[in-house]
């Protein structure tokens, strides 16, 4: 028995290295930077289980989602060498990533992939360099590295003018697979060294500044030629003569600084966006276009701190310099110097700006904060950006609707507008809060009635991040207002999805309630109203203010929907949905509403009771947001 039991014990003793087993199963002894498995020769194979492998404070991740777990491995070549590294995951997503260094907090990346099951990466190692691969992934399990020498493509190209093809890139296929293994750029001469594991090719050239071509001189996949690398060696003589496109490029600074924001090509003629891209962390940037076309440079994206303009140093579209863009043609030096934005004036509460009706103030919140104590109720947890008016209406004043509106710059951000009144922070009292969604065309109203007992604070927010927008206060003329009542009332019938086409007359207009805030008892009226084309001052009408004037304890509820001619249902204003359009407060004295609507167009003014509407008339009247 001593023989067997000594020969079992030999072959444990063989075994347990070369698989590197831990102590405890699922624990990788390579976990930690420090622990990094030694590569002590090429090729390499090695498998980790990192079922209980964690992820060390400060360590890299070569994407923007940290990985759950991670391994280590440490490579010091005794000669130059070209390396290809191929990882692998049991786990859907996964990271490959090279470094070069010999402390965590002093890495320097040399390459990184993002794979699906598998990922690769091909580098020159120097000699007497140290080069540590890690191997990320999102989930937990069996990992693989296998590292060899490398092998791959060298070659040189050209555009159709002879010039030398600079910022190309060069993407090599393994042929029978859908994603490529490796991709380079082509240096300031036109050259390129596109180091791969050995195997058969199909490469792409493909950049926006060029036509994309197949090596060599073919339109697809299929009819490109395969192309061999052996074991050990480079493949040269990959050569090509691409197509440039027409390109403008340049530079983008901030305050001298280069920045990376958006560059967006505009049509002059038909003033639409054909194109964008972001510069680099460089600065620089180039756009492409296939077809002859005249176009207008935009610098700079609404939701950075930096001002946009349009080339060359224009603040509208209509002065921006035309560019005439052809096919082969590259426009270079198109260059921009931004401005930083600066935290509005009336960024916090004791900093509000006062202002009148009729008064448009065009606000920039990018660098705008919430400001400790600020009353974040109406905002939600999603504003990261206020700012602050005040209002006090002229003596004599009582009840007087106000409507305050807000219109983003970018129609896909969403506004907030909030009304207040009190002395500080400390003690301010909401009256009323509109939220906008993000839609074409985004605008926020809201109304309130303002009497000269009280000074009005208007917060205005925008969620997530800080923009460009236009806060309007306005009223109607004194003599502007007129009168309506409600002649029938309309009983809320069974819950339905639409709105009812309507009934006989401007004053029936059959919907559907919706059971919140809605009780099935309630009732509502509807009067159709014409927005006209022009006031009598001149001025285009642009907002509708209505003012309720209930007797009792009635609860009313107001709504301002547009009344599509060419459908059979309502669409709100500024609104995605008839709740969102409504502007719901319990009335025991004079109420106000607004909407924002459109010179010539039909409104259904709704207002739900839910008891006697009939006892609730009330007047209304057209306001114009100054331009």
């Amino acid at each position: 028995m001593r023989p067997k039991l000594l020969i079992v014990i030999a072959v444990l003793a063989f075994v347990a290295p070369a698989g590197r087993a831990s102590a405890v199963a699922g624990f990788a002894d390579n976990d930690n930077f420090s622990d990094a498995a030694q590569i002590t020769g090429l090729p390499f194979d090695d498998q980790a289980d990192a079922t209980l492998a964690t992820r060390e404070s400060g360590e890299p991740s070569c994407t923007y989602d940290s990985e759950n777990v991670s391994v280590w491995y440490r490579f010091e070549p005794a000669s130059q060498m070209d390396v290809a590294a191929r990882g692998g995951s049991s786990g859907f997503l996964h990271n490959l990533a090279v470094y070069e260094g010999t402390a965590l907090a002093a890495l320097s990346q040399i390459g990184c992939h993002a794979g699906q099951y598998s990922s690769s990466i091909t580098f020159t190692a120097q000699q007497g360099h140290v080069y540590y691969f890690q191997l990320g992934s999102y989930t937990r399990g069996l990992m693989s590295l296998h590292v060899e020498a490398s092998q791959g493509f060298e070659g040189h190209l050209i555009d159709q003018h002879g010039n030398a093809a600079v910022r190309h890139c060069v993407y090599a296929y393994p042929e029978g697979q859908e994603e490529y293994a490796a991709w380079t750029v082509t240096d300031d001469d036109g050259g390129f060294v596109l180091l791969v594991p050995a195997g058969t090719y199909r490469l792409l050239y493909s950049c926006p500044r060029y036509v994309p071509e197949w090596y060599p001189d073919a339109a697809t996949r299929d009819a490109a030629a395969a192309v061999v690398t052996a074991p050990g060696s480079r493949t040269r003589g990959i050569d090509g003569v691409v197509t440039l496109r027409g390109v403008v490029s340049g530079r983008v600074t901030r305050e001298g600084v280069p920045v990376s924001t958006c560059v967006e090509l505009w049509n002059v003629q038909t003033a639409t966006r054909i194109t964008f891209t972001y510069s680099r962390t460089t600065g620089m940037y180039d756009l492409a276009q296939d077809t002859p076309v005249t176009v207008a440079v935009r610098f700079g994206c609404a939701y950075t701190d930096t001002e946009q303009e349009w080339y060359d140093d224009a603040l509208d579209f209509a002065d921006a310099t035309p560019l005439s863009m052809a096919p082969g043609e590259e426009i270079s030096g198109i260059d921009a110097d931004l401005a930083g934005v600066a935290p509005p004036p009336n960024d916090s509460f004791a900093a509000a700006e006062t202002v009148e009706p009729s008064a448009a103030r065009v606000l920039d919140t990018r660098k705008a904060t919430v400001e400790t104590g600020e009353p974040t109720s109406c905002l939600g947890t999603t504003a990261v950006a206020t700012a602050w008016y005040r209002y006090t209406p002229p003596a004599g004043t009582k009840d007087l609707p106000v409507a305050a509106t807000l219109e983003m710059k970018d129609p896909y951000y969403r506004g907030v507008l909030a009304v207040y009144t009190g002395t500080s922070l400390l003690d301010l009292r909401l009256l009323r809060c509109a939220t906008g969604q993000p839609s074409l065309g985004q605008r926020v109203a809201l109304g309130f009635p303002a009497s000269d007992t009280h000074t009005y604070f208007i917060q205005v927010a925008s969620a997530y991040v800080g923009a460009q927008m236009t806060m309007n206060l306005l009223t109607a003329r004194a003599d502007g207002w007129t009168p309506i009542s409600f002649d029938s009332a309309l009983p809320c019938g069974p819950v339905c999805p639409y709105w009812q086409e309507p009934q006989s007359g401007p004053n029936e207009y059959r919907a559907a309630c919706n059971p919140e805030p809605f009780a099935s008892d309630d009732s509502f009226a509807d009067v159709a109203i014409t927005v006209p084309a022009i006031l009598p001052d001149g001025s285009l009408p642009t907002a509708l203010l209505f003012r309720l004037n209930p007797v009792g304890d009635s609860d009313s509820f107001i709504c301002a929907t547009q009344h599509d001619a060419n459908e059979s249902y309502f669409v709100s204003v500024g609104a995605n949905s008839i709740e969102d359009a409504c502007d719901v407060r319990p009335v025991g004295c004079p109420e106000a509403a607004a909407a924002r609507v459109r010179p010539g167009e039909t409104y259904i003014l709704r207002v739900y009771n839910w008891s006697d509407w009939a006892t609730a008339p009330g007047t209304y009247a057209f306001a114009s947001v100054p331009s």
